[in-house]
């Protein structure tokens, strides 16, 4: 769901990495961008941000230009799903 209001344009795919998010995640790649969705999980101190426990997901760019955040979390608001946009959590 997140994926196709937040990011539409982008391509989806659901990876496995011991340190992100419990073990999945997903990617969402367009040429020159990725961004990645982790869960905010306590079990896992590399992906877990405390002053964010209040969220059980995030998404950062892991590759390209930020402004794409601001974009994603327009769309998220407009469809009445509940996120904050910082700058950096970490």
């Amino acid at each position: 769901m997140v994926g196709k209001i937040a990011l539409p344009d982008y391509q989806l795919q659901q990876r496995e990495g011991l340190n992100l998010g419990g073990g999945d995640y997903f990617t969402f790649t367009k040429e020159g961008s990725t961004v990645l969705l982790v869960c905010n999980d306590d079990r896992h101190a590399e992906v877990y941000i405390e002053s964010q426990k209040a969220f059980p997901y995030y998404l950062y760019v892991y590759k390209g230009a930020n402004n794409v955040l601001e974009k994603a979390h327009a769309a998220l608001s407009m469809s009445r799903v509940e996120g904050r946009l910082e700058k950096e959590a970490f």
